[in-house]
């Protein structure tokens, strides 16, 4: 009786931290995937298999999976895969076939050391805030280029952040200026 009951209660506790996993999985965009050198297929969670596109739990060949990747980061996700014998691991960021997700792919040994397991994860979101940040930066830029008086910007501790080519020009820095140099040393 007290072995069904301690049994219950470590069913009841694998089934609670179930729950917790699958909801942060859920909530962070995220999913598990397994690699079996044996085989050479991989093992999707349904919330993976969702990321690259497909439904439920799934196992899948390397080409299937390579075939599901856009053909910009192909050689690079195959190179990975390749490798990933020799490494004992993987860290890959790839976009799906047609450009609408960015996954960021890990994966480690396992402790007994048959397979590699690892987390995919959607990335698109910090993909697309560092593109606009990209596109504002050169926004930037392009406008202080074309302001003809000499510019420039300093950090809190008075250090050089950018400048442009009127700032070099009129106070004659062009071969020594560089960023991260303090204020007094380019006055």
């Amino acid at each position: 009786e007290q072995r069904r009951a301690e049994s219950e209660a470590f069913e009841g506790e694998a089934t609670r931290a179930g729950r917790i996993l699958k909801t942060v999985l859920h909530q962070t965009r995220a999913g598990f995937w397994s690699w079996d050198a044996a085989t050479e297929t991989f093992l999707f969670s349904p919330e993976a298999a969702d990321l690259i596109g497909m439904k439920g739990e799934v196992q899948i060949s390397k080409s299937e999976f390579l075939s599901l990747v856009h053909p910009d980061q192909f050689d690079a996700v195959e190179q990975s895969l390749e490798t990933l014998q020799e490494r004992g691991f993987l860290r890959q960021v790839f976009a799906n076939r047609d450009k609408t997700v960015w996954i960021d792919m890990r994966a480690e040994p396992d402790e007994d050391g048959g397979a590699l397991n690892g987390v995919l994860r959607d990335v698109t979101e910090t993909k697309v805030a560092i593109a606009r940040t990209r596109q504002a930066e050169n926004r930037l830029r392009s406008a202080l280029e074309g302001f003809s008086g000499p510019f420039a910007i300093w950090d809190r501790r008075n250090r050089l952040i950018y400048w442009n080519r009127a700032f070099v020009r009129f106070f004659g820095l062009e071969p020594t200026v560089r960023a991260g140099m303090g204020y007094d040393t380019v006055m």
